[in-house]
């Protein structure tokens, strides 16, 4: 059998070499499950910002580009509150399944006065509120 064949073979019984070889998908960002705590600050300056720092909990370490994503409205929303997202990438291959902690923070330089609080998303029930008056 030529060596061409035989990874053909081998490729088509296993999933490895050249030809028929599988590809795993690159992991794409996802929202995070669980919010652990939300912290707000307001700078007092000219222009006031407004920071926000997420801590989460991750269900292995490794989770890269980890960003706090703010939502943007034609209008503003009428409870005042601004919607967060936190998403990461998880990481690729084979990990130890341990939890894990991953923080993010966004500053908001000269945040609209309608703005009273932030909703920080995650998934199902990994919602948190926090005020800021």
């Amino acid at each position: 059998m030529t060596r061409l064949a035989l990874t053909a073979v081998l490729g088509s019984l296993f999933g490895i070499g050249g030809i028929g070889m599988s590809q795993e998908p690159t992991p794409q960002p996802r929202i995070l499950n669980e919010i652990i705590d939300v912290k707000l600050a307001v700078r007092k300056k000219a222009p006031p910002e407004l920071e926000v720092t997420v801590t989460a909990q991750t269900p292995t370490p490794g989770f890269t580009d980890v960003r706090l994503v703010r939502a943007v409205y034609r209008t503003p929303p009428k409870d005042g509150i601004q919607d967060y997202f936190l998403l990461a990438t998880p990481p690729e291959g084979i990990v130890i399944q341990v939890l894990s902690k991953t923080t993010a923070q966004d500053v908001w330089s000269d945040f609209p006065q309608w703005v009273k609080g932030v909703r920080i998303h995650g998934v199902g029930t990994g919602v948190k509120v926090k005020m800021i008056r």
